[in-house]
């Protein structure tokens, strides 16, 4: 489906309110109705504020209710509701990740000998399996080819704090973090996350991936070596262009 970028607004444990590009809203449901056992979104997505892709599930037209109209003489007969997904294997359709494996090493993802460096780095939606001794186990959504992605906890930016019991006990510490008031992010199974994908042999049998923070997601850029194909380009991605022609009107 069509990918788009969006700004978090609100989540509840049912529903997210995601803005979207020309003053669209989009909404995010907690699950499918024959799965009654699924996370909260509190417990999925990252904090409020936080800019991410989204697929777009579906799109729907609804008639403004009479009161509605009555409350706003000038509201629209129709409201379009727009259903999204923050899932890998939605966000991440279409990407070649062996594009960017075969890209240039990068020996460290962050610290100053990486803060100026152009060596490709890409970022993917991810979501946290399993919490291990040493990092976390994440599922990149089927683009691996049958690969494994570990995050290693010393490859996170910043602070953390991490909660291996997949429960609903910990709603409230989700609550604080999703406010915007809190600094660590939380990392146990079933959250979301963009996670960069570090540079590596195309025989590793398990991927490695970094976890950055918001504003290196932001500077991040492709190289020029990457040379992504259409299908791998995503919502949000720097890339470097070299124009072949110009025309009139542009």
């Amino acid at each position: 489906g069509t990918k788009v970028l969006g700004v978090i607004r609100e989540v509840t444990p049912d529903y997210a309110v995601v803005s979207l590009p020309t003053m669209l809203t989009g909404f995010v449901r907690r699950a499918d109705n024959d799965n009654d056992d699924a996370a909260p979104l509190t417990r999925i997505l990252p904090p409020v504020n936080t800019i991410m892709a989204f697929s777009i599930v579906s799109t729907t037209t609804q008639e403004v209710s009479k009161k509605d109209k009555a409350n706003n003489p000038n509201a629209p007969v129709k409201k379009r509701r727009i259903e999204l997904s923050p899932w890998p294997i939605h966000v991440n359709a279409g990407v070649n990740i062996e594009e960017f494996l075969k890209a240039d090493s990068v020996r460290d993802t962050f610290g100053e000998s990486n803060a100026n460096n152009d060596a490709s780095m890409m970022a993917v939606r991810g979501r946290i399996i399993s919490v291990e001794d040493h990092g976390c186990i994440v599922d990149l959504g089927g683009i691996a080819s049958g690969r494994q992605a570990f995050l290693k906890f010393e490859n996170v930016d910043g602070e953390y704090d991490v909660d291996d019991e997949d429960s609903d006990d910990n709603e409230d510490d989700d609550a604080m973090e999703t406010d915007g008031t809190a600094t660590k992010r939380l990392l146990h199974p079933g959250r979301i996350y963009d996670f960069c994908i570090l540079p590596s042999s195309g025989s590793q049998s398990i991927l490695q991936v970094s976890l950055p923070t918001q504003e290196t997601l932001t500077k991040l850029r492709s190289s020029p070596s990457m040379a992504p194909t259409i299908s791998s380009l995503q919502p949000g991605m720097l890339t470097e262009v070299q124009v072949e022609a110009h025309a009139k009107n542009g």
